[in-house]
């Protein structure tokens, strides 16, 4: 008898904290303050716990619905008070926010954003919180059979060719260009797509200057441009701008390619569209 009533005190324990658990999570109040965390919550059905996103926040297209909460390093805190918001997912950078977001009630999680083993792995972080462990498993599941795939047709290629991601300079300049370095989310997509990054130093996005572009002389130079209206007009002007360096591989064999997909820079779930599109450049 005595044995009985623990095991239906047990199970009734089993229960109440599994219903906890379940009535906690729904009522999960969420604000983005990074877009791949946006991303990563939209991609696990949780759309509908998120009540605040970050300026920068534009994927998928739902999320622009959402009241917006300020930009990377400058939340507005009364934003996100108004959103009525329980929970909020930070990057690294946003570290600082966790104690002013602690005053206010709000609880914080800090998800790494720095490499593709990082992104699984908040995939199947946020699942856990968001009660979608099952579809982060899927989505993760499916990330990993995609990248072994990429790895095997990179690992046959011999000859690889030497490639540049300009993340920004100005325009009418090579004075200071910010380049995607090694050890980099970026530096991982060049490796998926079959190329390889002609930076060898130490820093993750370095800044140089025309001597070591020089130096470099990548094969295949791909900018990085802002998604703005006048795209096209940019690309013609910077188009111009590379032109003047004749003696770079790159620029003597017509391989300048310029693109605006977000999925560049932000290390989200999307970030296998920037491989595609990456690869495609590397086939012209």
């Amino acid at each position: 008898m005595i044995r009985k009533l623990s095991l239906l005190i047990l199970l009734f324990s089993f229960l109440f904290s599994f219903l906890l658990g379940q009535s906690a999570r729904q009522n999960l109040k969420i604000v983005c303050l990074a877009p791949n965390l946006c991303e990563i919550l939209f991609s696990l059905n949780a759309g509908n716990m998120v009540v605040g996103v970050s300026d920068f926040c534009e994927y998928p297209p739902e999320c622009k619905n959402k009241p917006k909460i300020g930009g990377l390093i400058d939340p507005n805190f009364e934003a996100i008070v108004r959103s009525g918001a329980n929970t909020a997912f930070l990057v690294p950078e946003q570290k600082w926010t966790v104690e002013k977001l602690k005053i206010l009630g709000i609880k914080s999680y800090i998800f790494r954003d720095y490499s593709v083993n990082d992104i699984l792995n908040s995939i199947s972080q946020i699942g856990n919180i968001v009660g979608r462990k099952k579809k982060a498993k899927e989505i993760v599941s499916n990330l990993l059979r995609r990248i072994t795939v990429l790895k095997h047709e990179s690992d046959k290629i011999k000859n690889k060719k030497r490639v540049l991601i300009v993340i920004g300079r100005e325009i009418g300049t090579f004075k200071t260009l910010f380049i995607a370095g090694k050890g980099s989310f970026m530096d991982e997509i060049i490796k998926l797509s079959g190329g390889k990054n002609c930076y060898n130093g130490k820093l993750m996005y370095p800044q140089i200057n025309i001597e070591a572009l020089y130096d470099l002389n990548p094969d295949v130079i791909v900018e990085l441009l802002p998604d703005e209206k006048n795209f096209k007009n940019e690309i013609k002007v910077r188009k111009k701008d590379w032109q003047r360096l004749k003696s770079l591989n790159a620029v003597k064999n017509g391989k300048i390619y310029f693109t605006n997909n977000t999925s560049f820079v932000v290390p989200g779930i999307r970030f296998l569209n920037a491989v595609s599109i990456l690869k495609d450049f590397l086939k012209r």
